[in-house]
């Protein structure tokens, strides 16, 4: 996943929308490192202490300068282990990008959560992820968590998420030759689970 995104994908793009373009980002550190980009946060202008209500995330001059800069000709925005991606922050995410962009392509920030319209109109949204890696902490803020009993941040976030056109899924480990691990993936991805032999314990 990574290697394709890396190597392949990405550059591709970058040729296209020019390396500024396109926009790297990751809920944290490591993986945001791994890709050569910056974390959901920082690219936000956020800190991890900001409030993700909907209030909170108006920009003041300066962040919407800030943000302009980086956003408003960006034509991608890929997101990796966004398996472990708060549906708050990304509904968080995508209204300070219409705010960012919205003067340029002349945007309703009403409309930010909107299939077409989310991000501020960009026009590659790519969320990336393992569904093997563990959700983020409190599983509750999951983006596939249910709806129940959560904040309204939250269900925006995750339905923006959920609205995505395409889907791919990858069903073979290329980076594994070892039989046992490859039987015991393959045994986790197994809806509804399956028991491993003694063996593969």
């Amino acid at each position: 996943k990574t290697t394709l995104a890396v190597e392949v994908i990405l550059p591709l793009l970058e040729a296209y929308f020019r390396p500024e373009g396109v926009l790297r980002r990751a809920p944290s550190n490591k993986p945001a490192r791994l890709i050569g980009g910056r974390t959901m946060h920082s690219g936000q202008g956020l800190t991890p202490e900001n409030s993700m209500r909907t209030a909170s995330l108006a920009l003041n001059a300066q962040a919407q300068q800030k943000l302009s800069i980086t956003h408003a000709d960006a034509g991608v925005l890929y997101i990796d282990e966004s398996s472990q991606l708060q549906g708050a922050l990304n509904h968080a995410a995508s209204l300070r990008t219409t705010y960012a962009r919205e003067a340029k392509y002349d945007l309703n920030r009403n409309n930010y959560s909107d299939p077409h319209d989310r991000y501020g109109r960009m026009a590659i949204l790519w969320y990336s992820q393992d569904h093997l890696q563990l959700p983020p902490v409190p599983e509750t803020s999951s983006m596939l968590a249910p709806f129940e009993g959560t904040r309204a941040d939250h269900k925006v976030g995750a339905t923006i998420f959920r609205n995505a056109d395409l889907v791919y899924q990858f069903s073979t480990a290329m980076r594994f030759t070892d039989e046992t691990l490859i039987q015991i993936l393959e045994a986790m991805r197994t809806p509804g689970g399956r028991k491993l032999s003694r063996a593969q314990w």
